[in-house]
């Protein structure tokens, strides 16, 4: 079980790299032996974090897109259809988890802080 659930999160995070290989897809990567049917869910914006629900027919994730300045907390079927916003779009958010009964999303925000985005951080700190 440990082993299914370790390789479904990194399949899942491997579905959101984008433009590895354009207009594709379906994906590949040589000599890897553990990943099949590796499809690109999103296109776009910057997506990341990818969450899967407890009855695994659902993906929570963190994106920016469309008119959106900074991170906010989408779903979407494990299909890709049926994208929506579930956070409020007010500050930045990260780290959404389906709560056991997959009714809830729990995840960090700063809107509470602030509703604007906070500023991007400073990399010459050595943040990447």
């Amino acid at each position: 079980m440990i082993k299914t659930s370790i390789s479904l999160i990194m399949t899942i995070q491997i579905l959101f790299i984008q433009n590895i290989i354009a207009q594709s897809e379906f994906y590949s990567i040589e000599g890897e032996k553990h990943f099949r049917n590796i499809r690109m869910l999103t296109a776009g914006g910057e997506n990341a974090e990818a969450y899967l629900s407890f009855k695994e027919d659902k993906l929570t994730f963190q994106a920016t897109i469309d008119d959106l300045k900074c991170d906010q907390i989408f779903t979407m079927n494990l299909d890709g259809s049926e994208k929506k916003l579930v956070s409020n779009g007010l500050g930045r958010t990260t780290c959404s988890y389906f709560m056991p009964d997959d009714n809830q999303i729990i995840y960090a925000s700063t809107h509470h802080y602030d509703e604007q985005c906070p500023p991007p951080p400073d990399k010459s700190r050595g943040y990447v």
